[in-house]
């Protein structure tokens, strides 16, 4: 992870809004502040410098919201409830751990390894996100929220780099082929529920609730019937 000087830090921007675009062109430009010494994929690049789309409002209201999860004892185990881990500012460390046991990319946190022996045989990202009032009213989408969803194993985190004067380091997160939760509407919503998204979230403060919030997403193409499997155990 590198150092960097205080015209870069996202938490000198004047509003939120200018933080979540500093942060982008951030990760856009230097990418190896986050990835060290390995290359940002075409893919990723293609993420970042995403163009905003009308059925998110880009604020608080679209974070990571919960890990959903499964213990291995729990395989065989037909009734076995879904077990929930809110993704908040309490929670933030060991979310990060149980990506990592469940086969997700989590780089550059003290502490945290991959366990090849994953606690976790089913485990899944929940990002919840408020569709604008506009778009609702003009018919553009049907529903007001919505949540998309991906398996931990399509999951990286990377760890923020340095910065001396900024309070928070501002982690980045990479979500790939999410599609539309079982849980709420947006299955309705054709125009969102037909593909799947890549998501780039960062995280933007400590003093946020839920502080993985949505900078960027992108469409990775359509939803094929095998997989709209993420919210069930195969």
């Amino acid at each position: 992870m590198g150092l960097v000087t205080d015209d870069f830090c996202p938490y000198n921007a004047d509003t939120r809004q200018q933080k979540l675009e500093h942060a982008r062109r951030l990760i856009t430009d230097r990418p190896h502040l986050w990835l060290g010494p390995f290359p940002i994929s075409e893919r990723d690049l293609l993420l970042t410098r995403s163009p905003n789309v009308s059925f998110l409002e880009y604020d608080r209201s679209c974070y990571a919201a919960k890990l959903c999860h499964y213990y291995n004892f729990q395989k065989y185990e037909d009734d076995a409830p879904l077990q929930t881990t809110s993704w908040d500012f309490r929670n933030d460390f060991t979310c990060k751990q149980m990506v990592a046991e469940a086969g997700g990319e989590v780089v550059g946190f003290p502490g945290i390894t991959r366990n090849p022996n994953y606690n976790w045989y089913h485990a899944k990202i929940d990002v919840k996100f408020s569709i604008p009032t506009a778009s609702v009213m003009s018919s553009e989408y049907n529903v007001p929220w919505g949540i998309l969803t991906t398996l931990a194993t399509n999951a990286r985190i990377f760890r923020g780099p340095v910065q001396e004067t900024c309070r928070h380091g501002w982690d980045a997160m990479i979500l790939y082929d999410c599609v539309a939760s079982t849980e709420g509407p947006l299955r309705d919503c054709e125009r969102i529920a037909s593909r799947k998204w890549d998501i780039l979230l960062m995280k933007m403060c400590n003093d946020y609730q839920f502080p993985f919030i949505v900078v960027a997403i992108r469409d990775s193409g359509p939803v094929h019937e095998a997989q709209n499997h993420v919210d069930g155990r195969n």
